[in-house]
């Protein structure tokens, strides 16, 4: 089974937030790399959600490789989706996206 991907608005806006800083850097490629590791994560929930360990209530998080950030998502079994609610990097607080849930 394939679940369908979905970004909220907000894991939207932390992307692009995301996105902005490593263009900003002027490093050769650093933003389409940091888009490959996350295309990586995304690819393995699309196949195995379940994979990750929850870190509150119902949240799963994936880490992204070379890269210090994470993917924050729920998934639904019933409608094969899976939700991300957070992109950001690893040591922001927490209850940044707590509140996501």
């Amino acid at each position: 089974m394939t679940y369908k991907i979905r970004f909220s608005q907000l894991a939207s806006d932390d992307l692009t937030e995301v996105l902005g800083w490593y263009k900003e850097q002027n490093i050769e490629g650093l933003h389409k790399r940091f888009i490959e590791a996350l295309s990586k994560v995304l690819k393995r929930l699309e196949n195995n959600p379940q994979s990750n360990p929850i870190v509150h209530n119902n949240v799963r998080q994936a880490l992204l490789k070379k890269f210090p950030y994470k993917v924050l998502y729920t998934f639904d079994n019933a409608v094969v989706e899976v939700l991300i609610i957070a992109v950001i990097h690893q040591k922001r607080d927490p209850k940044i996206w707590q509140g996501r849930t």
